[in-house]
């Protein structure tokens, strides 16, 4: 009878873990993604004029943060309609800007 009991409480905290698990590394992940898309508007403005260095050094970026365009598109349509993501995100991304100002001067 104990062991009944014992059953449902032990998939109940394994079901905690991987869920919790699963969220492991989001924080991660906007970090990442703020990352490169403060890389590939600085690229956008640096090569806009000239497609072919623009689309190689934006894969350039990818393979450096191992995301491909597809997970990138998809990561921002995965925040579009949450202003609180997005706030997130913008906070990073100038994060990462200001620190690569820093890094310049």
């Amino acid at each position: 009878m104990r062991a009944k009991k014992i059953r449902p409480l032990l998939i109940l905290i394994l079901l905690s873990v991987i869920l919790f698990s699963c969220g492991m590394g989001k924080e991660e992940k906007y970090d990442e993604y703020a990352r490169a898309y403060t890389d590939i508007l600085f690229l956008k403005h640096k090569y806009g004029w000239n497609k072919d260095t623009l689309n190689v050094k934006i894969d350039s970026i990818f393979t450096y943060y191992q995301i491909s365009g597809e997970k990138y598109n998809r990561f921002f349509e995965s925040i579009k309609n949450d202003e609180g993501k997005w706030k997130k995100f913008f906070d990073i991304s100038e994060k990462y800007l200001d620190s690569l100002r820093h890094k310049k001067y």
